[in-house]
């Protein structure tokens, strides 16, 4: 993914921005633990029902994985973690016309993958973008 990255970044589709912290759970009122809680009840598939100052983060966190940054395209920090980023299809829409037809790997081969993943990313546009875990 380094090399799509990279090729996405180089071609326009993708731009470094200055990136806020993530927001903290005590920031809102909430705990760690109240928090780690939450996500093990979600990953078990158990009814959740966060309480208000949990549920004050959450939103907040969601603001900030959705965010631009004033990146116009992909801010290349959505591609290069797996902290929850939504890629959103406003971000795909101003990215895609940037991609290259072929993209080439640090070695300059053809990345076999490329459109395949230029196909995920037009999907993805038209289905509320995707996440990135």
């Amino acid at each position: 993914m380094i090399d799509a990255t990279t090729v996405m970044e180089r071609s326009g589709m993708a731009r470094q921005v200055p990136t806020p912290p993530h927001p903290r759970p005590i920031d809102y009122g909430a705990s760690g633990e109240e928090y780690g809680d939450w996500l093990d009840a979600a990953d078990r598939g158990d009814p959740v029902h966060p309480g208000p100052a949990l549920t004050d983060y959450l939103d907040a966190l969601d603001r900030h994985q959705r965010a631009n940054y004033d990146a116009e395209v992909i801010p290349v920090h959505k591609l290069q973690t797996n902290d929850g980023w939504l890629v959103t299809p406003a971000e795909l829409t101003a990215a895609l016309p940037h991609a290259p037809e072929v993209a080439l790997d640090r070695r300059q081969r053809p990345i076999p993958w490329w459109n395949q993943w230029l196909d995920y990313l037009e999907v993805s546009r038209g289905h509320g973008g995707f996440r990135v875990h």
